[in-house]
């Protein structure tokens, strides 16, 4: 059982891997050349591009003038971005190639941030480190920034086999304080 663990974990490494390393060379399916229909059903051949998650952040940022807590790809060809813009919380669906908010909810939370975002001594990154400490390894399945409780806090999960983590890790501290297993 142990072994059928490993490898189903290797091969999901690798196949990350090879996808990562094609993404990188421009062989990417976002970079291949794909028939677009334009108006009258007419196929026009175009290079459609996808934007990266660090060119969507940035513009997205300087746009709203807010800060982007999480960012996934929700299709092919979009993104998902969620924002804090003063003390409300944004969703936004953002078409990967142009950068064209294609759509902006307002879910009605207000936040209050006790340490304003961009005050926060615990990167995304940095959080993402001690929960796949804590857990012993795996791979990290989302990290979100919630800013809902007395305190800031990185919401962290794992996968690491057929077991799944949750942690909750103080931004300012890098503290553990909460987590679950499943």
């Amino acid at each position: 059982m142990q072994k059928k663990k490993y490898r189903m974990f290797f091969l999901i490494t690798c196949c990350s891997i090879f996808i990562w390393s094609g993404c990188q060379d421009n062989q990417s399916i976002n970079n291949s050349t794909k028939p677009l229909e334009a108006e009258g059903n007419t196929a026009v051949n175009e290079t459609v591009k996808m934007m990266t998650k660090e060119e969507i952040v940035k513009e997205i940022e300087e746009k709203y003038k807010g800060k982007v807590t999480d960012i996934e790809v929700e299709t092919t060809s979009t993104y998902e971005v969620d924002l804090i813009v003063g003390s409300e919380k944004r969703k936004l669906i953002v078409n990967g190639s142009t950068g064209k908010v294609m759509s902006d909810k307002t879910d009605g939370q207000v936040v209050t941030p006790q340490v304003p975002p961009k005050a926060l001594t615990i990167t995304k990154e940095k959080t993402e480190e001690i929960a796949l400490q804590q857990s012993g390894g795996g791979y990290v399945l989302k990290t979100e920034l919630d800013l809902d409780n007395n305190m800031n806090t990185y919401e962290v999960k794992v996968v690491k086999g057929n077991i799944k983590y949750e942690y909750e890790i103080d931004t300012t501290t890098g503290n553990i304080v909460q987590s679950k297993q499943e």
